[in-house]
């Protein structure tokens, strides 16, 4: 699970630049409760600014 978090910090770095305050994992997983089979992964990402480039977030996303 480290591999998939890591790579997601690096791609969103990449994509906000400078515009990234921090991201930031809570839920299951900070807990000590994360179930591989059941559990989804909860990040809040902070930025700066407002993004403009919604279309290239849910392009990249899905």
């Amino acid at each position: 699970m480290e591999k998939v978090l890591n790579e997601f910090v690096e791609q969103t770095k990449e994509i906000l630049g400078d515009n990234l305050v921090g991201i930031y994992l809570h839920g299951s997983y900070v807990m000590g409760c994360f179930n591989l089979q059941k559990s989804d992964l909860d990040l809040i990402i902070v930025v700066n600014e407002k993004w403009m480039m919604l279309q290239s977030v849910k392009s990249w996303i899905w």
